[in-house]
């Protein structure tokens, strides 16, 4: 994030910490962004775009993909920051795209993959990174610090099917360890003098 050109470090920031699909991000209209309640809303997906066309926006292909999603600190910064910008230049409106060029059209997702997020990448020494990259990225760090499936599954479009078969897995003795604590720091399987102490049965 911190390596993507200015130009596209807001949609980099979206695209790493939120688990969006790229075209759900290029989708984003300003009123599907609240600054209020830190969330963005999920209404569907930039279709591909074609010269001459409008641009559309078009329902996802499963009902799992329209969604709520919290926004995290950086998200948040990122878009006031990228919306201040926006205002500045005339755009930001609730009808304008989140994510546009000069002339209020949506990015293309290839100038967003090869511009934004694999220019990010090989300035961070990262080689070869993709927006689909990130998106598994954010899916694994979800499962790997405990986040509920059925939450995590909600946040990032998926069916608990597929996130379960896909994310939910074992990541080893670190992963244990983590579940360990965060069980003991609840009062599971403490001894007696712990259980006293946190109130235990």
């Amino acid at each position: 994030v911190r390596h993507a050109p200015a130009r596209y470090r807001a949609v980099v920031t979206v695209l790493a910490y939120t688990g969006l699909r790229l075209s759900e991000a290029l989708g984003l209209r300003w009123r599907d962004v609240d600054l209020v309640d830190s969330e963005l809303h999920v209404r569907g997906q930039l279709a591909k775009l074609r010269r001459g066309e409008a641009p559309r926006v078009v329902p996802p292909k499963t009902r799992a993909a329209l969604r709520t999603v919290p926004l995290f600190p950086a998200v948040e910064r990122a878009l006031v920051e990228h919306l201040a910008v926006e205002q500045a230049a005339g755009r930001g409106r609730e009808q304008d795209f989140v994510f546009c060029s000069r002339t209020g059209r949506p990015f293309e997702q290839r100038n967003v993959a090869t511009r934004g997020v694999e220019a990010a990448a090989r300035a961070a020494g990262l080689g070869h990174v993709t927006p689909q990259d990130l998106r598994r990225s954010a899916c694994s760090l979800m499962a790997r610090r405990g986040v509920d499936p059925v939450a995590a599954a909600r946040i990032t479009g998926h069916s608990l099917a597929v996130w379960v078969s896909h994310y939910a897995r074992d990541y080893g003795r670190a992963q244990r360890r983590e579940a360990v604590k965060r069980l003991v720091s609840s009062g599971f399987g403490v001894v007696a003098s712990q259980c006293e102490a946190t109130d235990g049965a």
